[in-house]
């Protein structure tokens, strides 16, 4: 049996077995640097920079290309596991990802319920890189001060830093002017968005902190207490169509007790948790129906009064947003269900009121009603102290809520 060899590139071009060997070994090298090149991409380029940084102090750039040097030589000394220069590497790279990040980013926004209010942001840091002090443990002024490539300051000035009153303007036509201390925004400010908003209050280390007015370029404003950028606290938010929330924030979010008026009447007036109606509240609608009770995730959900702006009422437990458990449905000619429910309908056992005040008992499966029970069926009932029938003779609709109305 024959050795096949019709696919030998060595055959195909009748290369000898020294060259292809030669060859064979220069495609190996060539796919090593490859996927060297592809892990190492970021400290390549850093070796890369801090060449022509150097050739440039030596005068050089014009009779050398840093490429030259560094696909010479630069792929030996990595490979060689020259650890000064990973390290080192990493480390600049980190520096050049920061000023590449300020160059590119948007302005951070805040955490918060309905509309992001944008903060002082990373972008807008007061840093000075230009340390130098003009005087030294002494206030004094400066115009126009360069503190950084992104900014231009003017007012006081202490060691080399912003401190006291000044105006600090950035190349994208973002501003800020108020109070410094040591390099940093503290006491009150105003800081104008390049894209229209405004922020008027109070700073600490660069964010906002204490009483401060967020206004839109749309009209959305926020007057209220802020803690590191994120409304915090009791504030006032309207929008500009007419809505309203006044209450309490934690963290950007409403939490605690809050009032919110939409603009077409509807209310709600209760708690919040993490933006949700949670807990007890109630919540009016523009026709005047009105639910009072227990929340959960913005659903109606445990015990609450529900009424009808025709007057029928309904008092009793819900789940999800329906009719669920026990409770009473009245409607306004005076009938009367007192009895289970189930997913938004009578379901079990109840009780019926007509409008001349006749009571019968019966069974309910899923809205419709099954039978009446008789003298007899009802009698069983009381005397083996029914469950369900003694939780429908003992419902009173009127003190439904009180003991679980401020949980």
């Amino acid at each position: 049996m024959g050795l096949d060899c019709s696919n030998c590139s060595k055959c195909e071009l009748g290369l000898s077995d020294k060259q292809f060997e030669i060859n064979r070994q220069n495609n190996i090298l060539r796919n090593e640097k490859i996927e060297f090149y592809k892990r190492n991409i970021g400290k390549i380029i850093y070796i890369q920079l801090k060449a022509k940084k150097y050739l440039k102090r030596l005068q050089l750039k014009k009779d050398l290309d840093p490429k030259d040097i560094f696909y010479d030589d630069i792929y030996g000394k990595i490979n060689n596991k020259s650890l000064d220069a990973i390290d080192e590497g990493n480390e600049l790279n980190s520096n050049e990802a920061e000023i590449s990040s300020k160059k590119g980013e948007k302005h951070h926004q805040l955490r918060q319920s309905s509309e992001k209010f944008k903060t002082f942001s990373s972008k807008y840091s007061s840093l000075n890189e230009n340390k130098k002090p003009i005087e030294k443990n002494k206030l004094y002024k400066v115009e126009k001060y360069q503190i950084n490539k992104y900014a231009k300051y003017s007012g006081d000035m202490l060691n080399g830093r912003q401190h006291g009153y000044g105006i600090q303007e950035w190349n994208d036509g973002a501003k800020y002017e108020g109070e410094w201390k040591n390099g940093k925004t503290n006491g009150y400010g105003i800081f104008y968005h390049p894209d229209g908003d405004v922020y008027k209050g109070y700073w600490k280390d660069d964010k906002a902190n204490g009483r401060g007015i967020y206004t839109s370029m749309e009209g959305i404003e926020y007057d209220g207490e802020w803690t590191d950028d994120c409304q915090n606290g009791y504030g006032i938010e309207t929008w500009n169509d007419g809505s309203k929330y006044k209450g309490n924030y934690k963290f950007g979010k409403k939490e605690g007790y809050g009032e919110y008026y939409w603009s077409d009447g509807s209310i709600y007036k209760g708690n919040w948790i993490n933006n949700n109606h949670e807990g007890y509240g109630k919540y009016i609608w523009p026709d005047k129906k009105y639910y009072e009770g227990f929340f959960k995730d913005n659903a109606l959900e445990g015990k609450g009064h529900y009424h009808w702006s025709d007057n029928r009422d309904f008092v009793g437990e819900f789940k999800k947003g329906k009719k669920n458990g026990l409770g009473r449905y009245l409607w306004p000619d005076g009938r009367s269900y007192t009895g289970f429910w189930e997913n938004g309908k009578q379901h079990g056992l109840g009780k019926y009121k007509d409008e001349n005040d006749e009571i019968k008992f019966g069974v309910w499966v899923y809205g419709k009603r099954n039978r009446w029970l008789d003298e007899t069926d009802i009698e069983i009932l009381s005397n083996q102290n029914d469950e369900y029938y003694r939780q429908i003779i003992e419902f009173d609709p009127n003190n439904y809520l009180l003991s679980d109305s401020r949980k």
